[in-house]
């Protein structure tokens, strides 16, 4: 390699100038012989000592071999090269800051940048660039000269000035440059031996540092004598320090270069004030430096030629778990026998032999201790005064924490790989492009791809335009520093998802933002599931207002009923009134059906439950509904020996015909009904939206071929009064109250439906603990009696009615229209009323308050519970508290009579009703 250019910085950019100054010259065409600036540049540019080269659009049209020889290429290689591919990447935004400068019409000043040569080696490079026209287009000129040399010389003298100021202000004596006896140069140690500060010093002469007038002219004499015949002189001086204390000094002086012409000396004042002062400061120099070894926060030992330790520091000790007293004298490989296999044998001996080493990461175990860890550090010749090497001196490091760190940041990496091969979730890494550069296997799933199909995408090339538009401003504000956190529907080969997707931005080493990691979870179903929930929970609020409406009717029915039982008890029926009696008992019973519905729909229409099967009620249903409706072909497929259920006969097979009817309705040119039944399964994750358990149950699907129904429709179906139907058509309570009673049965009503595609309602009915199928008919019968009853009712109109029935059973009642009224006559004439029958809904005390007070009375009472709602949660507990039975208003006489002599006992007088 030529040795280094000592051409300072100017000198080179002069020669620059004066280059780009004579190409200048040329850069006007010639219009006869347009061809002729070309030549000129290449003509000039071969026989220049700089690099030049012509740039057209961004690649190299031209260059010398020079320019060729800068970036260690051949010209015919770096011809068509992108220029800026030869530029560090450090230095990029310097060159293009440059050429815009320049392609902005202002000239370009010299710069330096880094290029990178064939071999990977860096170099420095003085480039300027001028616009110019080159083979009829515009282009850029550039000169350039290697300035590496130029860069390492000045480095190394910067670090040579830095080294000599370095070593001084490291010298403990005050040392002084002196010309003609004026201070020039003053080290920090004046202060220390002087008082003064060096700044303060500087300019004055050293007439400042003795006692008076006289010295000061003897001890210039004598050493400026004395260096005039040699180089250097000493001599014990007195001196005066800045705050007038006398001291004694030892005076060290050198001259600057070969004679004393200029008078420029280097003197050194060494404080030796007092002897013993002196050997004091010399013993504690000594034991200072022996603190400086022991307390580094770095190992300091020291071999002899032998490999015994001579030198332990506290350090070490720390280190290996041996006190200095048990190391020194012991060989290198007692202590760490296991850095011979790693070579450090080796280094000794390479040290002993004058050579620094820095030793490669070690791992060391201490026998003796039973210490383990990793080291490292630097071996070098240990000499004596004389330069002799007599032994090794090592600086040793201990790297155990950042191996362990290593070791961690290893394993955090292995980690976070299996986490992202893994994880259920989508993971993926973008560019700043928006390119995806990493993705993990969840997202190979849910595109349905392999992962080298999709990195190098767009979201674009994945999920379409509008997509990418959404997510393209969110990916912006993520590069910009922002966590975005937000839930997207998309469509992935062509089935819609939605996508809960969080996005961060990633960082680099130097805290710069170089791409966006993402997390996204498919919740689709789970979005489902919530809006199934939504509608169970809006159909259960609906559901309580229905059953409060239900209540009050039915107490309003029940008056009419009572008043019309009587009259009926008393007449026969060939009276005049008694078919209009018959008549208003007929639409009681259709009010009664009615709120029966609303009941049902608000899951509290229970009333008689017995194991059920269900193949036998879905063909005793639809084989008379078939025969009233001929234009539908009915088709069954059930299930041989499906499990039993526990279902009230008649609700269940009422939510059948309003099924079937649905179904007729909705194909009025004729059809096919399809009725299945099987055994399933559901499990937690099925269920938990309708609030059912897990388990065995038997599904009932019910489908037709008629018009189907529209997203609005399929939301408001199971509504109570909703109906697509004309005026007069229909209640709307057919479909409400099916889903009601289902709900009150423990379990699922869904449908599936599309507008021209037909409708499907899925039953999910839970399978009964028992296996046997039970019926039974009941009497119908007045049976009447003597007994002393307690009617308790809060509405004037049942309770008035009420006792006129009782009475013509032939009890002797007693009344009560409050809680607290209840209590206070059964408490006064317990004895004489053998059973109460009580309203469950009332004022301030309600049934089950009135009942446990009863009970407090009289343990064995006797209760009838009476209500508007059916047999739902609230009647349930207070009948498995001992309450003797429950019948639902309205009720006819018949059904009170016999449920009072079931609770009574054998009735006095039966009489049938024809």
């Amino acid at each position: 390699m030529a040795a280094p250019s000592r051409k300072t910085k100017q000198q080179l950019i002069e020669e620059i100038e004066s280059l780009r100054a004579r190409i200048d010259s040329y850069e006007k065409p010639n219009p006869e012989n347009p061809g002729d600036s070309q030549d000129l540049y290449e003509t000039l540019a071969h026989n220049s000592q700089a690099g030049v080269y012509v740039i057209l659009d961004g690649r190299f049209a031209f260059l010398n071999g020079k320019a060729a020889l800068h970036a260690g290429y051949s010209v015919d290689e770096l011809l068509g090269m992108k220029s800026i591919e030869l530029v560090h990447p450090g230095d990029r935004e310097t060159v293009l800051g440059h050429a815009r400068e320049m392609l902005s019409g202002r000239r370009s000043s010299p710069y330096e940048y880094r290029v990178v040569m064939k071999t990977g080696q860096a170099r420095w490079i003085m480039e300027t660039v001028t616009p110019i026209r080159y083979r009829g287009q515009r282009a850029v000129l550039g000169n350039s000269m290697d300035i590496t040399a130029q860069k390492e010389y000045n480095r190394k003298l910067q670090d040579l000035e830095v080294l000599e100021a370095s070593i001084l202000d490291t010298i403990p004596h005050a040392v002084l440059g002196l010309a003609k006896r004026r201070i020039i140069f003053a080290n920090n140690a004046v202060d220390d031996v002087f008082g003064w500060r060096p700044e303060e010093l500087i300019g004055k002469t050293t007439h400042i540092l003795y006692r008076d007038d006289e010295e000061y002219r003897d001890i210039g004499k004598f050493v400026y004598s004395a260096l005039r015949k040699q180089r250097t002189c000493s001599a014990e001086i007195p001196c005066r320090r800045m705050d007038g204390r006398e001291i004694i000094v030892r005076l060290h002086a050198s001259r600057i270069g070969e004679d004393l012409r200029e008078g420029r000396i280097i003197a050194v004042y060494e404080d030796i004030t007092k002897r013993k002062r002196s050997e004091k400061a010399l013993r504690e120099s000594e034991r200072f430096n022996k603190e400086i070894i022991s307390s580094a926060n770095e190992g300091i030992i020291v071999y002899d030629r032998e490999f015994r330790y001579v030198v332990w520091n506290r350090f070490m000790e720390e280190l290996t778990g041996l006190p200095a007293k048990e190391a020194l004298g012991m060989s290198a490989f007692e202590v760490f026998p296991h850095l011979r296999d790693q070579g450090v044998d080796i280094l000794l001996d390479r040290a002993l032999e004058g050579a620094t080493i820095a030793a490669p990461d070690l791992t060391y175990y201490v026998p003796q201790s039973g210490k383990t860890g990793w080291i490292t550090g630097t071996y070098a010749p240990y000499r004596n005064s004389r330069g002799e090497i007599v032994g090794v001196i090592a600086m040793v490091h201990d790297i155990t924490e950042r191996k362990l760190a290593e070791e961690a940041l290893r394993k955090s990496e292995e980690n976070f790989r299996a986490i992202f091969e893994t994880a259920p979730d989508c993971i993926y890494i973008k560019d700043r492009a928006l390119k995806y550069v990493l993705v993990n296997p969840s997202v190979e799933t849910l595109f349905g791809k392999p992962s080298s199909e999709i990195v190098g995408l767009s979201d674009g090339e994945l999920f379409g335009e509008e997509a990418e538009q959404r997510s393209r401003e969110m990916d912006y504000r993520v590069l910009d520093g922002e966590m975005v956190e937000v839930e997207s529907g998309e469509t992935i080969n062509g089935i819609p998802v939605t996508l809960h997707v969080v996005k961060v931005p990633m960082f680099d080493a130097a805290g710069e933002i170089i791409g966006i990691c993402g997390i996204a979870r498919d919740i689709t179903q789970t979005r489902q599931l919530e809006a199934q929930l939504l509608q169970a929970q809006k159909m259960e609020a609906i559901g309580t207002l229905a059953g409060g409406i239900a209540h009050d009717f039915n107490n309003l029915l029940m008056g009419i009923q009572g008043h019309v039982s009587l009259v009926l008890m008393d007449i026969t029926g060939e009276h005049p009134h008694s078919g209009h009696l018959t008549g208003i008992e007929n639409m009681i019973r259709s009010g009664a059906t009615l709120t029966r519905q609303l009941l049902g729909f608000a899951r509290g229409g229970k009333y008689e439950v017995k194991p059920t099967d269900l193949n036998d009620l879905i063909k005793k249903s639809s084989d008379m509904f078939g025969r009233t409706k001929k234009e539908i072909k009915i088709t069954r497929r059930e299930q041989e020996g499906t499990w039993v259920v526990d279902a009230d006969r008649g609700q269940i097979e009422q939510v059948f015909l309003n099924m079937y009817v649905n179904a007729w309705q909705a194909m009025p040119g004729g059809g096919e009904l399809i009725l299945s039944t099987e055994n399933v399964i559901l499990d937690e994750q099925f269920v938990k939206p309708h609030k059912m358990q897990p388990g065995r149950y038997v599904k009932i699907s019910i489908t037709d071929t008629g018009i189907g129904m529209d997203e609005a429709t399929r939301q408001r179906v199971f509504e109570p009064f909703f109906t697509t139907k004309g005026r007069g058509r229909g209640t709307g309570l057919g479909l409400a109250s099916a889903y009601g009673i289902v709900k009150n049965h423990g379990g699922i009503i869904t449908l599936y439906s599309e507008r021209g595609h037909g409708t499907t309602f899925n039953i999910y009915m839970p399978v009964s603990a028992s296996a046997t199928v039970a019926d039974a008919s009941l009497e119908r019968q007045v049976m009447k009696g003597t007994e002393t009853i307690l009617l308790v009712d809060d509405e004037d109109i049942v309770l008035d009615v009420g006792i006129e029935v009782l009475k013509t059973l032939g009890y002797r009642v007693l009344s009560a229209r409050s809680g607290p009224d209840a209590i206070e006559i059964y408490r006064h004439k317990s004895g004489e009323i053998d059973m109460v029958i009580l309203d469950m809904i009332m004022p301030e005390m309600g049934g089950g308050r009135v009942f446990d007070a009863m009970k407090g009375i009289n343990s064995s009472v006797k209760v009838l519970l009476a209500s508007g709602y059916s047999l739902n949660g609230q009647a349930s507990h207070i009948l498995s508290r001992g309450c003797g039975g429950f019948i639902q208003k309205p009720f006819s006489i018949i059904d009170l009579s016999k449920k009072i002599r079931e609770i009574l006992g054998k009735p006095a007088e039966k009489r049938a009703v024809a």
